[in-house]
C-alpha cells in the first residue's frame, strides 16, 4: 500500500493519543497513527498482568474533560484503563485515522521533497510532511537480566508485560484472574517492584507454590481503592478546568518535598481530588518537617532526613505487623530512603507472604540470582525447581531520562539517527526534549531534556500541546520545513545543565536501580546531558505555554 499524508504519529499509546486529540482540535485532519498493536492503548495494550492498575489517581487518565468520563475506581485498572483508551480514540475519530498490526520499519528524510519517506513491516511505502515519534512510555521496551544459562531453562516463562494467560488462565478483558491453569505448578517470579506488587497477590493465590525471588525490597505503603462515588465526583469536576487545576496542584505539592526551599505549608492542606499514596506520604514528611522547624539548630537537610527515617520506620513497622514469619519480615524491610526507589501501595502484597504456598527467596546473600538450570533458578548454592518462570525485571530505561529508543530508524540529513547525530556532535542536545537539529519536521515524545512527573500523562499533555501547536502553526504559514537550529538546542542542553537537580552522592548511596543506572557511576555521569529539565514539570509547562502564546516558531530554522 502507498500512503501519502501531512502527518505520521507512530504509536497509538497516550502520547499518540492525546496529540492526535490535539491535532483534530486545532483543524488538523489529514493524519495517520502507526500502530504495531491491534489497538489504542500503548503500555496499556501490552501490559495486560494480573492485577496492573496506575498508581496515580484522576489525574492518569487524560481528556477526562473532554469525554465526560467518570473513572470507576480511586485507582484505575490496567482494564479500564485500556478501554478508556478506546473511547478516546473513538471520542477524537481517532479509529479512522489508525493503521493497526503495523509497524514502522524506517522513515528517511528525502532533502530533495522535503517529506519523510517510510516503510513499514508490512511492506507499506509511506510519505509525509511531519513525522511524530509517539513512543514516549520508558515502559514499552521489556528487559531480562544479564544471568548465567537464562536461555537454558526447560519450563515456560515470560515477561510480565507479555502475561501468557493460555498457560496460566484468566482473561485480563474482564477483569478475570483467575489463574486456576497454575494450580499445579511451582512458579518463580523475579522482581519485588511496582509490577510484581500487583502481581504476587494474584499468584500467591493460584500456584500450588510461589518462589518470589527479591533483590531489594519495596516500600510498601496502604492503598486503600475504593469505588469513585458518582455525587462526590459530579461536585468536584463541576467546574470548567478542574483537571488542569487539579493536575497543577497535584505536581506543584510533590514538588515541594525535593525543593531547596521549606515545604509551602499552605500546600499541605490543600484537599486534592488526586490524594493518592504519593501525596499522603509527602504530607506525612511534611508534619515532621514542620515539627521539627522549631528546633533552630537542624537545617532543613537535616530535618528533611529526620521526617524521611520516621517514615521508612513506620512503613519497617508496617511489615512487622502483617507479615507473620519473622525472618521473611526482616527480608521485606527496605532501609534505605524513600525516594531512592520509587514508593508503592497495595493492601494486599505483604499479606501473601502469610500464605504457606508463598516463599521468599533473599538473593542478596549471593549478590542476586547465581545461574538459571534447565530445571529452575539457583540462589546461594541452593536450586529453586521450577514449572515458570516470570520475569517481573522492569524496562530498558533509567529514571535520568532517555535517548529515544524506538523499534525503527529514523534517519535525518546525511543519513544519521538522532543518536548518531548527537553522539558526532558533542553529546545529546534538543530544544525542550522535543526536536533536534538535521530532523526537519520531525518531533518525539520522551524525558530526556524534557520535564518528568510521577503522572506520566502529566508530561504528554504539556508535550502534546507544543507539538500540535508547531505542527499546525508550520502548516498554515505554508512552511516547507521547520527545523530545531544548533544554537536553540545548545541553549536549552546548557538549561538543562545548570538547572540539574541530580545529587550524584545522594543516589549513588542507595541501593542499585533504575534511578541511579544500577549503582554504575561511569553510565550514570554519561546520561547527564540527557537527563530531566531540573526545573519540574510546572516550570517546563510555563515555558510552554509562554512560548505557544508569543505566536513564533521561535528556535526553528524556516523554509518557505
Amino acid at each position: 500500500m502507498q500512503i501519502e499524508t501531512t502527518v505520521v504519529l507512530i504509536g497509538a499509546g497516550f502520547s499518540g493519543i492525546m496529540l492526535g486529540a490535539q491535532l483534530v482540535k486545532a483543524g488538523v485532519r489529514d493524519f495517520k497513527i502507526l500502530e504495531t498493536a491491534s489497538g489504542f492503548g500503548g503500555t496499556w495494550y501490552w501490559n495486560r498482568y494480573p492485577g496492573a492498575s496506575c498508581v496515580s489517581l484522576y489525574c492518569y487518565l487524560p481528556l477526562l474533560e473532554d469525554t465526560g468520563y467518570m473513572p470507576e475506581m480511586k485507582y484505575s485498572s490496567g482494564t479500564e484503563i485500556l478501554k478508556y483508551c478506546e473511547r478516546m480514540g473513538e471520542h477524537f475519530g481517532l479509529y479512522e485515522r489508525a493503521i493497526f498490526e503495523t509497524g514502522a520499519k524506517e522513515f528517511r528524510w528525502d532533502e530533495t521533497s522535503h517529506v519523510w519517506c517510510g516503510t513499514t513491516d508490512r511492506g507499506d511505502t509511506i510519505t509525509t510532511k511531519f513525522l511524530v515519534s509517539c513512543g514516549g512510555s520508558p515502559f514499552n521496551h521489556p528487559q531480562l537480566p544479564a544471568i548465567e544459562g537464562i536461555a537454558h531453562f526447560k519450563g515456560r516463562e515470560f515477561h510480565t508485560s507479555r502475561w501468557d494467560y493460555d498457560f496460566t488462565g484468566g482473561d485480563p478483558r474482564g477483569n478475570d484472574f483467575n489463574l486456576h491453569k497454575l494450580e499445579n505448578k511451582v512458579v518463580g517470579i523475579v522482581g519485588t517492584g511496582a509490577t510484581a506488587i500487583q502481581i504476587i497477590p494474584h499468584l500467591g493465590k493460584h500456584s500450588k507454590h510461589l518462589y518470589v525471588f527479591q533483590r531489594t525490597p519495596s516500600a510498601v505503603d496502604v492503598r486503600n481503592n475504593v469505588p469513585t462515588d458518582p455525587a462526590w465526583w459530579k461536585e468536584v469536576t463541576a467546574q470548567k478546568g478542574w483537571q488542569y487545576e487539579q493536575d497543577e496542584e497535584y505536581n506543584r505539592f510533590l514538588a515541594t518535598i525535593t525543593s531547596p526551599a521549606p515545604p509551602d505549608k499552605s500546600a499541605k492542606k490543600k484537599q486534592l481530588l488526586v490524594d493518592d499514596g504519593f501525596i499522603i506520604s509527602v504530607r506525612e514528611m511534611f508534619d515532621t518537617m514542620e515539627k521539627n522547624s522549631k528546633d533552630g539548630q537542624l537545617s532543613l537537610g537535616k530535618r528533611r532526613e529526620i521526617a524521611d527515617f520516621r517514615l521508612m520506620e513506620r512503613l519497617r513497622h508496617r511489615v512487622e505487623d502483617i507479615v507473620e514469619d519473622k525472618k521473611t519480615a526482616e527480608m521485606l524491610k527496605p532501609w534505605y530512603d524513600l525516594f531512592c526507589k520509587r514508593p508503592q501501595y497495595s493492601d494486599y502484597f505483604l499479606q501473601t507472604f502469610n500464605r504457606p504456598n508463598v516463599t521468599l527467596v533473599d538473593t542478596a546473600v549471593s549478590k542476586g540470582i547465581e545461574r538459571i538450570t534447565e530445571k529452575g533458578i539457583v540462589v546461594s548454592g541452593l536450586e529453586y525447581p521450577l514449572d515458570v518462570i516470570v520475569w517481573s525485571t522492569g524496562f530498558s530505561t533509567t529514571a535520568l531520562g532517555l535517548e529515544p529508543k524506538f523499534n525503527y530508524k529514523v534517519l535525518g540529513r546525511s543519513g544519521l539517527t538522532v543518536k548518531q547525530k548527537c553522539d558526532a556532535n558533542g553529546g545529546y542536545a534538543t530544544f525542550l526534549g522535543l526536536v533536534t537539529s538535521d530532523f526537519p519536521n520531525y518531533f518525539m515524545f520522551g524525558h530526556a531534556q524534557a520535564a518528568v512527573s510521577v503522572n506520566f500523562p502529566s508530561v504528554y499533555t504539556v508535550e502534546a500541546r507544543w507539538i500540535g501547536y508547531v505542527i499546525a502553526e508550520a502548516l498554515s504559514m505554508g512552511c516547507k520545513t521547520v527545523e530545531c537550529t544548533r544554537e536553540t538546542e545548545e541553549a536549552w542542553t546548557e538549561e538543562i545543565l545548570r538547572a540539574s537537580r541530580i545529587n550524584t552522592e545522594y543516589l549513588m548511596s542507595c541501593t542499585p536501580g533504575t534511578f541511579n543506572a544500577e549503582g554504575d557511576i561511569e553510565k550514570f555521569t554519561k546520561l547527564k546531558r540527557s537527563q530531566n529539565y531540573g526545573g519540574g514539570l510546572l516550570k517546563y509547562r510555563d515555558i510552554v505555554d509562554a512560548y505557544i502564546k508569543e505566536g513564533e516558531l521561535n528556535g526553528f530554522h524556516i523554509s518557505m
